[in-house]
């Protein structure tokens, strides 16, 4: 089995050299390759994951010009779906720094045991959140709650953290099937409509705990706060 390490990157040179080191300490023991896709960074962030190649296996993905997270989540999943076996698993970081590598042994424990999809997620037990401003608190509880309420998934209560475990084969089926129209979200709310659609298919879903650690994160965020509630509500109604 191998793992696969998706890293959407924009504009982290203040992040990605600590995760890269992290992750290399984690899963040292790992049969593993790293994606990189550098959503067209203006910093150094692209030099700095290049000079990890002689220490990590890290395939690299460019964009020229910034695409945006859903973008470049999509061609990371879809390059990883495609080089992985049916029975590797696919496992997907923030950039930033906010995700330990240390939650990823336990999600692939829980692919291992029979699930599909893995959510290291804030709101179970074992875990939470430090560093993050009140009103991102409340955005994210509130949206969380909103998607539980009309798309509710059983053993899940963090819908839109990013940080998840994929079953390999559940990913090539769903590219499979939905095609171009895999992923059609432009913001954050990429989250959300993963997990509906993957539902849709019959993924069995469950949750670990994360803590994230937003105190670790250098820059400032990049999540639009406004388009992403909105899209996600587009996209909770055009499931229903």
């Amino acid at each position: 089995m191998t793992l696969y390490i998706v890293l959407p990157v924009y504009n982290e040179e203040k992040n990605i050299a600590r995760l890269l080191t992290g992750l290399k300490s984690r899963l040292s023991a790992e049969a593993y390759k790293v994606i990189v896709v550098d959503d067209g960074s203006t910093d150094r962030s692209l030099p700095l994951v290049q000079s990890f190649q002689d220490k990590l296996p890290i395939e690299i993905v460019v964009h020229p010009v910034n695409k945006g997270l859903a973008a470049t989540l999509n061609d990371g999943l879809r390059q990883a779906a495609e080089a992985a076996d049916s029975s590797d698993i696919i496992v997907v970081m923030d950039a930033d720094n906010t995700h330990s590598p240390e939650s990823i042994k336990m999600m692939v424990n829980k692919i291992n045991g029979g699930d599909d999809v893995v959510v290291a997620s804030r709101f179970v037990e074992g875990g939470g959140q430090k560093g993050l401003p009140a009103l991102r608190k409340v955005l994210s509880r509130g949206a969380s709650f909103l998607v539980g309420l009309f798309f509710p998934l059983r053993g899940v209560r963090d819908y839109t953290s990013g940080y998840r475990a994929y079953r390999a084969s559940l990913l090539k089926k769903f590219f499979n099937i939905y095609g171009n129209k895999a992923i059609e979200a432009r913001t954050f709310a990429v989250a959300v409509e993963l997990l509906i659609k993957l539902k849709k298919l019959g993924a069995k879903i469950s949750a670990v705990p994360l803590m994230l650690r937003y105190d670790w994160k250098g820059g400032k965020s990049k999540l639009k706060i406004l388009p992403t509630i909105l899209e996600s509500l587009k996209i909770l109604w055009g499931n229903l």
